[in-house]
């Protein structure tokens, strides 16, 4: 016995899929807009393979390489790891110089602004 479904039942459930799918991506390129614009503003330095660089063009960078893995990037996470924590050249982490002058991992700050950020954004 075959089972008949109709076409407009099966574009349906493939609008749904495709609804879901974007909503999912929705809040992720949300938050993801949110670190970068969070770099921007943060004044920061950045160091990148040795060089001190302004927060805006650190952010600049991200938005350049998250053009360039933006098909793998499904997370915030996602974008930390492929976009904002290394030099792809190199390897070297990058370094974020804070107002106290001290210096810490570019992802590792990234991830405490994401948690910070999602401690008061519960979705």
């Amino acid at each position: 016995m075959k089972v008949r479904v109709p076409y407009t039942a099966l574009a349906a459930g493939l609008l749904q899929m495709l609804v879901a799918h974007i909503s999912a991506a929705e809040p992720a390129q949300k938050t993801i807009d949110y670190l970068i614009q969070t770099t921007e503003r943060s004044g920061f330095t950045f160091i990148r393979n040795g060089t001190e660089h302004s927060a805006s063009e650190a952010a600049a960078l991200m938005r350049r390489k998250l053009g360039f893995v933006k098909a793998q990037v499904k997370t915030p996470e996602d974008f930390i790891r492929l976009a904002a924590s290394q030099s792809h050249l190199t390897g070297k982490p990058y370094l974020v110089k804070v107002a106290d002058g001290k210096t810490m991992s570019g992802g590792a700050w990234l991830t405490g602004v994401l948690a910070k950020y999602r401690a008061a954004h519960p979705e």
